[in-house]
């Protein structure tokens, strides 16, 4: 049940439960959402922000620990989280919360894939240091350097995942690296 809340399963009737077998077009198609949940929750955040929800935020990008080795990694809500929480819209937050965990289920597993730490430590140095910059203009109220940033943020993230799936490919993930089998679902 928890699977399939998470969108980590599906229940298929008379047939039983499958785990998800995400592909690229999928992939992408979660990543675009998360752009435009982001994006449409941005003017939200803006106005809703307060001086301790930005100490939060900031907070949460410092205590990311960008040299904790990829086997450590697991899932945090960190800045996103209380991205979704104070645009205060608990129906987008359900969804942003649901959206991500599934992109944080590939991102680890492709972090725990790759060989190449230069490359894991690399991108989280420059991924942390676009959080800040989403802050920062949260902080300032600057709605059009908000949406640069989160647009840059999310783009660099999908490039990045792709990446490192189609070189490393995720050991224990059912990753499909094909645009679209027609079969998502692993047996």
């Amino acid at each position: 049940m928890k699977l399939e809340m998470s969108g980590l399963a599906e229940s298929i009737p008379h047939r039983g439960v499958f785990v998800v077998k995400p592909c690229k077009r999928e992939l992408l198609e979660m990543i675009e959402g998360r752009l435009c949940l982001e994006l449409y929750m941005a003017k939200a955040v803006i106005k809703n922000a307060t001086k301790d929800d930005i100490l939060n935020m900031r907070r949460a990008c410092e205590d990311a620990e960008i040299a904790k080795p990829a086997s450590e990694l697991f899932y945090e809500e960190g800045l996103h989280g209380y991205f979704a929480r104070v645009a205060r819209n608990n129906f987008l937050e359900h969804l942003y919360q649901r959206v991500m965990a599934l992109l944080n289920v590939l991102y680890i597993h492709g972090l725990r894939s790759c060989d190449d730490e230069n490359w894991i430590r690399e991108y989280r140095q420059t991924h942390h240091d676009e959080e800040i910059r989403i802050v920062d203009a949260i902080a300032v109220g600057d709605l059009a350097k908000l949406e640069e940033a989160i647009t840059f943020h999310v783009n660099n993230f999908r490039d990045f995942i792709l990446i490192t799936l189609e070189k490393w490919h995720p050991k224990g993930l059912n990753w499909n690296s094909q645009e679209d089998t027609g079969a998502h679902l692993a047996n």
